[in-house]
């Protein structure tokens, strides 16, 4: 099943209903297209054996692990948080998160991509004013995928579990060999665009 990390995230659940079929406008939302003119040459690296994939981050950084493979497997974790230290500890950007997560999935990222979408424009009782994006093609770092703006909450499951977003975020669902991966990040945020221009597939 899909394991959820998140941080700087209020936890919750609420229910949905009303399904509404998914369509893709094929325009790129250049807001989620990772690019940077940022220096990286002395950013650490994240590299994921396991999964196949790998990142720079900025001193001063923290990536978070859930660690599921045991101790010593930090690098095969399917579930992957950046955390930002705020501006006066150094780092010019403010505190906030980025998260990556993989999922094993018999779905192309497109019709996992559709999937949550529709999950996410369904009518929710508990959150009537949420807005929610078109779903778009995007770019990450020459990556090619699919994603969407949404605030007040996300779905995760048809039944009606979720969370509850502090701000709108960026959801963004790719592919490699291994299977399927959702990232998201707050939508205004420059250091997640900063980090996943450096994100590539190592297999």
């Amino acid at each position: 099943g899909i394991i959820i990390a998140t941080v700087l995230i209020a936890g919750g659940y609420f229910f949905s209903k009303k399904a509404v079929a998914p369509v893709v406008n094929e325009q790129q939302n250049s807001l989620a297209t990772a690019t940077s003119t940022i220096d990286t040459s002395n950013w650490k690296t994240y590299k994921n054996d396991k999964y196949g994939f790998e990142f720079k981050y900025p001193k001063g950084a923290i990536v978070s692990s859930n660690n599921y493979g045991g101790e010593g497997k930090e690098n095969e974790s399917d579930s992957i948080t950046v955390y930002f230290i705020p501006k006066e500890v150094g780092l010019p950007y403010n505190s906030q998160t980025l998260n990556i997560q993989f999922e094993n999935s018999s779905l192309s990222f497109k019709s996992y991509a559709e999937k949550f979408y529709s999950l996410n424009k369904e009518e929710n009782a508990n959150f009537p004013r949420r807005t929610v994006g078109d779903l778009t093609s995007v770019t990450i770092n020459n990556i090619g995928g699919y994603g969407f703006a949404i605030d007040m909450a996300y779905n995760t499951t048809p039944t009606g579990g979720g969370f509850t977003l502090d701000e709108t975020n960026m959801f963004i669902f790719i592919e490699n060999s291994s299977g399927d991966f959702t990232l998201w990040f707050p939508q205004k945020n420059q250091i997640s665009l900063d980090i996943l221009s450096t994100f590539k597939f190592t297999k």
